[in-house]
């Protein structure tokens, strides 16, 4: 869980840093190019945010959620998930088991 907030904690200070950048030129095409990434990145952060709302109670989900987020591929996410649970002596570790918790995210993700 900690994992997704801090990357959505980031992902907020891109959008107010675009912000800054809006403010400071004088262009209006890139104004509005820089508008538009504003926008885009918000809506992501919104979806971000919807999702994590959903996975909040499973913490396996949240964790193979922020691997994703941070650009881990499905198996490497898994793959760490299960190592990290391993070597914490936390059940399950066993990678067929924990991709039964992705395939939950999975559906969130599409």
């Amino acid at each position: 869980m900690e994992e997704c907030i801090k990357y959505m904690n980031n992902f907020e200070m891109e959008i107010t840093t675009i912000k800054g950048l809006i403010k400071k030129t004088d262009n209006i095409r890139m104004q509005q190019l820089l508008t538009k990434e504003v926008e885009d990145k918000k809506t992501l952060l919104n979806k971000y945010r919807s999702v994590l709302s959903n996975l909040s109670s499973n913490d396996i989900c949240c964790r193979l959620y922020a691997k994703i987020l941070g650009g881990a591929p499905p198996t490497k996410a898994v793959e760490e998930v299960a190592w990290e649970n391993y070597s914490k002596d936390v059940k399950p570790c066993s990678l067929s088991t924990i991709w039964r918790y992705y395939s939950k995210i999975k559906q969130l993700l599409e």
